[in-house]
């Protein structure tokens, strides 16, 4: 694939709600950070598949939401309680949630609210977690850089509106964000097709 062509495929944006963990760290946490094993996603790692909107076996089981919600929301916790006790973290500020939306293979939006005293700022770094999709769960880890802020004042703080650009954005990582797009937009044409 040529420059040109994968410029135009990073390019691809899909309009996904998720809730993203993220905390601003410096460049030398950052510098610090990217090179840590934990960090690292591996290559060959399979998603688990048990979405079953595309098979044709209308005997499937189709998993319970409410109980697909439970075990991602305990899963959360317990990132959370590890994250508390781990003493690698013991140092570090606990993670801040924002929302997360029109996600591509080079940045997305994130919505945050912020106390007055605690602006973002052009050229900051976030370290971000969030899971793409929760039916195949698509857990995603990686940092980003704040190219674009737009504010709006409330009554106790600030709304922030981000342009985060990916840095160093693993090709499996790319990878699953863009499946995630093509996928809804495939489930889109479906529900249109159906519907005429």
């Amino acid at each position: 694939m040529n420059a040109i062509e994968e410029q135009k495929r990073a390019d691809v944006r899909g309009d996904i709600s998720f809730v993203v963990n993220f905390k601003v760290i410096t460049p030398e946490e950052y510098e610090a950070s990217k090179n840590d094993v934990e960090h690292i996603p591996f290559a060959t790692h399979k998603k688990l598949k048990i979405d079953v909107s595309e098979t044709d076996n209308h005997n499937a089981i189709a998993p319970d939401p409410q109980m697909v919600e439970f075990l991602a929301r305990m899963d959360e916790k317990l990132d959370l309680i590890l994250a508390m006790l781990s003493e690698k973290n013991i140092h570090r500020e606990i993670f801040e949630q924002g929302q997360g939306m029109n996600i591509s293979g080079s940045g997305l939006r994130l919505t945050v609210d912020r106390p007055v005293d605690q602006p973002i700022e052009l050229g900051q770094i976030l370290d971000m977690d969030f899971k793409l999709s929760r039916i195949p769960c698509i857990p995603i880890h990686l940092f980003g850089k704040v190219i674009r802020i737009t504010s709006q004042k409330k009554d106790k703080g600030v709304t922030y509106n981000l342009g985060i650009h990916f840095l160093e954005l693993y090709d499996c990582t790319r990878e699953q964000i863009f499946s995630q797009i093509f996928q809804l937009q495939r489930e889109a044409l479906r529900r249109e097709r159906q519907n005429q």
